[in-house]
């Protein structure tokens, strides 16, 4: 009787011990199926920010080089403003004197009120001009007043 149970245990012992090794092996695929999807979704995630990365590596350097050039415009522009402010103010002092003299007074007053808006007609062009190498055009809508005193020089 012991052998006939035996014989009857073991047969139902390998079936079940099949069946759940069918049951872990399936599983098993299952998982690796499942993480085979995921990996293959990270690699293509991976490589859409790689793209993506290299696109705005490019867009920097350029923002970077363009940056570099209105930089050194601007520090361009200060220094001849710089200058143009000095020499304007060096102007103003050496007529001072002859300013005080009847006579000639009025008409250093009238030369140098003259030279003064000259420079101002040089400043606007100066910032045309300023405006163009910045951003390759010129958008300006030039008042009446520029017109009619920047006209004479």
């Amino acid at each position: 009787m012991f052998r006939f149970i035996a014989s009857f245990t073991t047969p139902i012992v390998l079936t079940v011990a099949s069946t759940f090794g069918v049951l872990q092996i399936s599983k098993i695929d299952d998982d690796v199926k499942i993480l085979a999807t995921k990996y293959e979704k990270l690699q293509r995630e991976n490589r859409r920010l790689a793209h993506q990365n290299k696109k705005l590596s490019s867009q920097n350097s350029k923002l970077s080089q363009n940056q570099k050039r209105i930089r050194a415009g601007v520090i361009s522009h200060r220094q001849k403003m710089t200058k143009t402010l000095i020499s304007r103010g060096k102007s103003k002092i050496a007529s001072a004197p002859a300013k005080a003299i009847p006579f000639l007074g009025t008409a250093t007053i009238i030369a140098m009120t003259t030279l003064e808006i000259q420079s101002y007609c040089d400043d606007i062009k100066e910032m045309d001009n300023f405006e163009k190498e910045l951003f390759g055009s010129l958008e300006k809508n030039t008042s009446q007043e520029e017109e009619v005193l920047c006209n004479y020089f």
